[in-house]
């Protein structure tokens, strides 16, 4: 029998029973595959990472941080960039997780007072998504933003509770609701061919035609930007993607967050 003839016999789970003839007696015995793995040797791989983390590696990030960091002053990037990311400040780690698919993997508590700097410096995107989980009671404070000391814009950031993107040359658009609401949200800002757009919980919130970034060399920062200034609350899972992602891989992020 070939099994190509048979393609429905082609793609077995481990819970599949086979059938096995002994070589000496001719015994048959039925047997599950993952009992048979088990005794030649074979493992069944599985990511090291969550839903959550799967679907955002799926799109291949510039830069993404999980925030599950112990202690110490480097925040780890999983990207395959893996990017030296630095705590500027103090901040309070293994705070309760945004994720209901991974509880285990935790957030970080910024004080106000702190930030992340994504080292090297880089040239700006043409187009990018900026994402990530937070929750605050706090009405202003930065989420993102890409500064060089004289150059600044990509800004994610709260004021007065609404989210705030600042996208090209000091243009803006900004939710008509707030979100300081001491509960988990997903914000994800993001400029490309449809233009500029800020999504909320996999929702498109508000958007424009812009589809130009200013163009500088400078870092990305986490918790802070140069118009929101410092963030006090949690942030989790953190990410930069150099296009602008799909209404569907949206969609698909924030629901492996929340399920």
């Amino acid at each position: 029998m070939q099994f190509n003839q048979y393609p429905e016999l082609t793609t077995l789970s481990d819970s599949d029973l086979l059938l096995l003839q002994e070589a000496t007696t001719l015994a048959l015995r039925s047997v599950k595959l993952s009992t048979l793995k088990e005794f030649i040797g074979i493992s069944t791989p599985t990511s090291k990472y969550g839903k959550y983390a799967q679907e955002v590696l799926k799109d291949v990030p510039y830069a993404y941080l999980q925030l599950n960091d112990l202690s110490g002053s480097t925040a780890i990037d999983i990207s395959q960039n893996e990017y030296d990311c630095q705590y500027q400040g103090s901040v309070t780690y293994q705070q309760e997780s945004s994720l209901v698919s991974d509880p285990e993997n935790k957030s970080v508590k910024f004080d106000g007072n702190t930030r992340i700097v994504i080292n090297p410096a880089g040239a700006s995107p043409t187009s990018f998504s900026l994402e990530c989980r937070f929750k605050t009671t706090n009405a202003n404070g930065g989420l993102f933003g890409f500064d060089n000391g004289n150059s600044y814009d990509k800004d994610v950031y709260l004021e007065n509770g609404r989210i705030k993107f600042l996208n090209y040359n000091g243009a803006t658009i900004i939710t008509p609701n707030t979100y300081n609401d001491s509960q988990w949200h997903t914000v994800l800002a993001t400029v490309g061919s449809r233009g500029a757009e800020i999504w909320i919980d996999g929702e498109l919130t508000v958007s424009n035609s812009n589809t130009n970034t200013q163009q500088y060399n400078a870092n990305w920062y986490i918790g802070w930007g140069k118009y929101g200034n410092y963030f006090n609350g949690l942030i989790d899972e953190p990410s930069i993607t150099y296009k602008q992602l799909s209404a569907v891989r949206i969609k698909a992020r924030h629901l492996a967050a929340i399920s």
